[in-house]
């Protein structure tokens, strides 16, 4: 996919794409460290980490020889789009329309799930905790105090 002018095009893949997709066959299949080798560069990572669900990327290389950027969107499951941006005065516009949103939207999922774990953990707390005689510890000490205090008041009236 290529995107050009705010527009995603299907465009032939570029010769640098191909040459990489080679080495990987011939190496060990990383298209990730292909990429690496034949552009040059380092590849450089946005994103959010939850290490119990939801993890995303977006991860970019330039490419050399005014050849723009090349990026990748990953999830937890796998590469969901591989984009490139030929132009660089493409690369703001991209960036900040197609690359932010979906790590927004990933970081919004990860806070979901955290707040639904952090829930579901008081929850369950709550509802299992209970003191020798089967009272919540609430409850039971509130009982404990009005049995002290019925006690003493009783004491006082003898």
């Amino acid at each position: 996919m290529t995107y050009r002018e705010d527009v995603f095009l299907e465009v032939l893949q570029p010769p640098w794409f191909q040459r990489a997709r080679e080495v990987a066959m011939l190496a060990d299949g990383d298209l990730y460290g292909a990429l690496s080798k034949v552009l040059r560069c380092c590849c450089r990572v946005e994103g959010i980490e939850d290490p119990s669900a939801h993890a995303a990327a977006f991860a970019y290389s330039a490419v050399p020889e005014n050849g723009g950027y090349y990026a990748e969107f990953w999830t937890e499951w796998d590469i969901a789009s591989r984009v490139w941006i030929p132009l660089k005065t493409d690369w703001l516009p991209f960036h900040t329309r197609h690359a932010m949103p979906f790590l927004q939207a990933h970081a919004s999922l990860a806070m979901v799930n955290h707040l639904k774990r952090t829930e579901r953990r008081a929850s369950s707390v709550a509802s299992t905790s209970v003191t020798a005689d089967g009272l919540p510890p609430w409850l039971g000490a509130a009982h404990s105090r009005r049995q002290s205090a019925h006690a003493s008041a009783d004491s006082e009236a003898r």
